[in-house]
């Protein structure tokens, strides 16, 4: 078995031991028990209510820890175990950067799911009628072996892949397909675009049609549904705190009942068009909006906290647990487009400049990531950028 990249292991290794007493507090309490279990980094958007928030604190400087090239993906586990996927394998390293196991697989998508299951989609080959012939591969967190594996065909390459305690999701080019924790298909759906879990496990789904819709995770059986009645459709959900959904229509950012889908409230966005923005929640119920060149943050109860403009973010924020917000993408000093982009900026939860970093290009897309220690991960084409503590 070849040995995990020394450049990865050893600047992880370095990485554990500088971490100042390995986890650092959040908003929501102290270190050395205070702090809920770190709920990882387990999937695209941070955890499966797609929140791309953390109840870890990320870095308070400027500082870059350690770089590692030829990284597309970084998943982080709840006990601080890390897998990266690389242009050639996906690598599994212990919290202490020690090396556990290598795959030698071309993994389109990582994702961790609670059991400490790694799933990867690997591309087979293309069929004779120009589809693509996928593979889900189910693989033991410890060893890397495989546990089991799922072939399917679809017409373009999925988009997100997700996974709780009763079921694994994928997004297809055109559908939804699930499955059992234990790899075996359960239904599927058409036309589904974006994907959130919500209360009680449900399946919240947009689609072509601009709709919205919530399911019953076993059976894909409709608890309710939104529909697009006026040609807005709805954006990306996410789900809060307290199980409630929140989603981007209509020129405001809309909060509906988990149970029935009824609207709550509604936030208007001055200018907002696109409803395919990115939306963040931190742990205490703040919401963080990017759309184009603009950047909103509204309290937990719904009220305006602070507006930016002329940014040019190349994606929306990630939250640590003290409410710092880290994008990418932004002219430095802020709202000077002569400036160059920064791949990193730190804004406190007023929405003032806590740091920003201009070390190298925010390419699109950046992929970004909070974990222990007060790491903040980062993956561009050049590879992974590891910032703090």
């Amino acid at each position: 078995m070849k040995r995990a990249p020394a450049i990865v292991v050893a600047a992880l290794a370095a990485a554990a031991c500088n971490a100042p007493g390995g986890e650092r507090a959040g908003a929501d309490g102290a270190s050395d028990g205070g702090v809920p279990p770190s709920p990882g980094w387990v999937c695209e958007g941070g955890n499966p209510q797609r929140t791309r928030s953390s109840r870890l604190a990320g870095p308070s400087r400027p500082r870059l820890a350690w770089t590692a090239p030829e990284v597309h993906a970084l998943r982080i586990a709840p006990d601080g175990a890390l897998y990266l996927a690389s242009t050639d394998a996906v690598l599994s390293l212990d919290p202490l950067g020690v090396p556990r196991w290598r795959a030698e697989l071309r993994a389109q998508h990582l994702a961790l799911a609670p059991d400490g299951t790694v799933l990867i989609l690997v591309l087979a080959g293309i069929s004779g009628d120009n589809q693509y012939e996928l593979e889900l591969l189910a693989l033991e967190g410890a060893t890397g072996g495989v546990k089991w594996r799922a072939p399917f065909l679809d017409p373009s390459l999925p988009g997100q892949l997700v996974a709780d305690e009763v079921g694994v999701y994928l997004i297809g080019g055109e559908r939804l397909l699930v499955w059992s924790p234990g790899g075996v298909e359960r239904w599927r759906s058409d036309g589904a675009i974006s994907l959130a879990l919500g209360r009680d496990h449900a399946v919240l789904t947009t689609d072509w049609a601009g709709g919205l819709t919530s399911r019953e995770p076993a059976s894909g059986q409709v608890r309710w549904t939104r529909l697009a009645s006026d040609r807005l459709p709805w954006g990306p959900p996410a789900v809060g705190p307290d199980g409630t959904v929140h989603s981007m229509r209509g020129g405001a950012l809309r909060a509906l009942s988990p149970d029935d889908g009824r609207e709550l409230a509604a936030a208007p966005i001055d200018g907002l068009g696109d409803p395919m923005g990115e939306l963040a929640i931190g742990v205490d119920g703040s919401r963080f909006v990017n759309v184009g060149d603009d950047y909103w943050a509204f309290h937990p109860d719904g009220r305006p906290q602070f507006h930016l403009h002329g940014l040019r973010f190349h994606q929306g924020a990630v939250v640590g647990g003290d409410g710092t917000q880290y994008l990418a993408g932004a002219p430095v000093p802020l709202g000077d487009p002569d400036q160059r982009l920064a791949n990193v900026i730190a804004l406190s939860p007023g929405g003032t400049t806590r740091f920003a970093v201009a070390d190298a290009a925010p390419q699109w897309p950046p992929q970004q990531a909070i974990g222990p220690g007060g790491l903040l991960y980062q993956v561009l084409e050049s590879g992974l950028r590891v910032y703090g503590p």
